[in-house]
């Protein structure tokens, strides 16, 4: 038992929460600036509707996607 209130007393000591809390805050920083630069991206939106009456099978919606995915690529990945 005193081993226990040994390790909950050192860790709510000021030296060993400080730090995990300025990693935890600069890591929090990190991910907002890199949110910023997702956003500043420009982006389109694609609608795509379906008739009522589709004749094609799932497997056409499919075969469709994976093209789509083969042709759209970012400039790195070309």
């Amino acid at each position: 038992m005193a081993f226990l209130s040994w390790i909950i007393e050192t860790l709510l000591q000021w030296y060993v929460w400080l730090p995990i809390v300025l990693v935890l805050a600069y890591l929090t920083w990190r991910n907002y600036q890199q949110i910023d630069a997702v956003r500043s991206i420009e982006s389109t939106l694609l609608v795509l509707e379906i008739p009522k009456a589709n004749d094609k099978s799932e497997l056409a919606a499919e075969q469709l996607f994976a093209s789509l995915h083969g042709i759209l690529r970012d400039k790195p990945e070309l």
